[in-house]
């Protein structure tokens, strides 16, 4: 019996020493996601042009957000302060 006790109590153990890190990493996420994203775009969350290259407007599914900067995946062709304009 108290073989038992202790293997149950071991696997125990190693189960939740292998969950713990679970919590902390679910928590980052956002602030990581929230980091990578270009501080020259406001509206939705444009990747910096240093992590994901040149993008286009028909590679981003968002549409009429704020260009507010440098601008440096040249999305706002016509300098209006609004890229990837949605075509009338």
């Amino acid at each position: 019996m108290k073989v038992f006790l202790s293997a149950a109590w071991l696997v125990g153990a190693i189960l939740w020493s292998l969950a713990k890190p679970i919590a902390p990493i679910l928590a980052i996420a956002p602030a990581q996601a929230a980091v990578n994203c270009d501080p020259n775009y406001t509206g939705t969350c444009i990747p910096k042009f240093s992590e994901a290259g040149d993008l286009d407007c028909k590679d981003i599914k968002a549409k009429n957000f704020k260009s507010v900067g440098s601008d440096p995946h040249r999305l706002d062709g016509d300098n209006d302060g609004i890229a990837c304009e949605k075509k009338k």
